[in-house]
């Protein structure tokens, strides 16, 4: 029942995240201490204007692994295989971007209440799976700087 009351986009984000953080390990100061761990950097854009918030993750090809970054207001990201170590092992990945805006109605200023809203998708939900992004990244030994320009239509 609570599935039915939920957008499908807002489900496949809880259970996604719900993935990555098993994954990834969660909670402050968890440190990974496989080595050869790959800095990797890069710029998110759509339709040639950064991408100003979301989260991005590099899921290995078989699903076993993934290595996730926040990224900033202008468009940047830096991955992460936990919140203490950078980075990423060598390999190839496929791509997923998540980005949504939380609407909010109403003008605390004048006196009316912040009422909250459902969350507008940025990104197009193709970009969202790993089967139907269409997004790779290929990780070297290294220092690697990856940047993604997605299109809304």
């Amino acid at each position: 029942m609570l599935f039915r009351l939920m957008s499908r986009s807002r489900v496949n984000a809880l259970l996604l995240i719900a993935i990555l953080a098993g994954c990834s390990g969660c909670g402050v100061g968890i440190t990974d201490n496989r080595k050869g761990l790959a800095p990797v950097t890069g710029k998110v854009t759509l339709d040639g204007k950064p991408l100003t918030t979301g989260t991005i993750s590099f899921v290995a090809m078989d699903g076993s692994e993934a290595f996730t970054g926040p990224i900033d207001s202008s468009g940047n990201y830096t991955l992460a295989s936990s919140p203490s170590s950078p980075g990423a092992l060598p390999g190839e990945y496929k791509v997923i971007i998540i980005a949504s805006q939380q609407a909010t109605m109403g003008d605390p200023m004048k006196g009316g209440q912040p009422i909250a809203a459902e969350a507008k998708t940025i990104v197009p939900e193709k970009y969202t799976k790993p089967d139907s992004s269409g997004l790779t990244g290929s990780v070297k030994s290294g220092s690697n700087t990856i940047n993604f320009d997605l299109k809304s239509s």
